[in-house]
């Protein structure tokens, strides 16, 4: 299905919902078509399947992925909300904050992301430090040095994640460092 000539029979997907629902494997794989893709008939499909609730968790985060591909700055406050809906799987949350990075350098996503790398939530703090890393700025690269010292694990990895892409001897250096020292 992720074969271009196959998207028609996701919109099938998209709107015989009662005998496709529980072919998450197939869902998954024609919304990787869209991801892929991106035609431009698809985008407006995607909502539905990203809060369906009867959708599968798998489902509803390709589903986002898919819309997120579209960079369309229409899209960043809906996938903005999404991130603060406790109603919403973990994944799908996970999800909309590493979709953000695609919205660089737009600056309210990049404030949204530094809100949350205060967030209690780890995985929320650790994608978010990590699509942080596709944002440019000093103010940027700071954060993630300081958190790449951070005491758990899970952030220190994701925070050097985001400055893998940095190209300046003081983060060559930190990177170094943390290659060498930090277990």
């Amino acid at each position: 299905l992720s074969n271009a000539s196959h998207l028609p029979l996701l919109a099938d997907f998209a709107t015989n919902t009662s005998r496709n629902r529980g072919h998450a494997s197939l869902l998954i794989e024609g919304l990787r078509a869209v991801e892929i893709h991106r035609p431009a008939t698809f985008r407006v499909l995607l909502p539905p399947f990203i809060s369906g609730e009867s959708f599968a968790e798998g489902v509803q985060a390709a589903a986002l992925r898919a819309l997120v591909a579209y960079k369309d700055a229409a899209d960043l406050d809906y996938v903005m909300s999404l991130v603060k809906r406790d109603d919403l799987k973990s994944l799908v949350r996970w999800t909309a904050v590493a979709g953000l990075a695609e919205y660089a350098p737009d600056k309210r996503a990049h404030e949204a992301l530094q809100a949350l790398c205060t967030s209690t939530d780890f995985e929320i703090r650790a994608r978010a430090l990590w699509a942080l890393g596709q944002f440019p700025g000093n103010e940027t690269r700071e954060l993630l040095m300081r958190a790449s010292k951070d005491n758990a694990p899970r952030i220190r990895v994701f925070a050097v994640k985001g400055l893998a892409r940095w190209k300046e001897s003081e983060v060559n250096e930190l990177l170094e460092f943390k290659r060498k020292n930090d277990p």
